[in-house]
């Protein structure tokens, strides 16, 4: 999980990065998660490898600042894409009664939509979905509510068949 999701952006930033900074110009963006943002519960490995993509990409954005070279990371939410349907479960869950309790995944024609836009504004974070505004929302104002959601969203899965692993 830390190989592909951080150490992928850390070497797309070093490819990238020092020409950008020559240059003088350049748009970095970076792919994380609205587990970036707040956790993802049950999926610590995934949250804790995109939460730091998130620092890297916001501190990276202030350092590259004096060069000209710009840095946004996305954080989509759920986009409908196969890895909804591939990724393999640590849990033995029925993956469709899992997938209920995720809010509608957005088409990812529009997610590069929203994406593109961000990137024309220069936006540090990009929150895609209205779920990701959401949690990014609710992180930010009240912690104490976003953890008492997750508690009750890991009481939930763990009350499905197979999910109290």
């Amino acid at each position: 999980m830390i190989n592909v999701n951080l150490w992928g952006v850390v070497h797309g930033i070093r490819a990238a990065y020092p020409r950008m900074a020559r240059q003088r110009s350049g748009h970095i963006v970076n792919t994380a998660s609205l587990a970036g943002l707040s956790p993802a519960c049950l999926e610590l490995s995934y949250t804790a490898s995109k939460y730091a993509v998130v620092g890297l990409s916001r501190g990276l954005r202030a350092e590259g600042t004096a060069y000209g070279v710009k840095v946004s990371v996305v954080c989509p939410g759920f986009i409908n894409t196969p890895i909804l349907r591939v990724t393999e479960l640590r849990r033995p869950i029925d993956r469709e009664r899992l997938l209920a309790l995720a809010p509608t995944p957005l088409p990812p024609e529009r997610c590069a939509q929203v994406v593109l836009r961000g990137v024309e504004k220069n936006r540090s974070v990009i929150p895609v979905t209205g779920h990701a505004w959401l949690g990014w929302l609710l992180e930010r104002l009240s912690p104490a509510l976003t953890d008492r959601i997750w508690l009750a969203y890991v009481r939930k899965v763990r009350s499905l068949p197979g999910g109290s692993r």
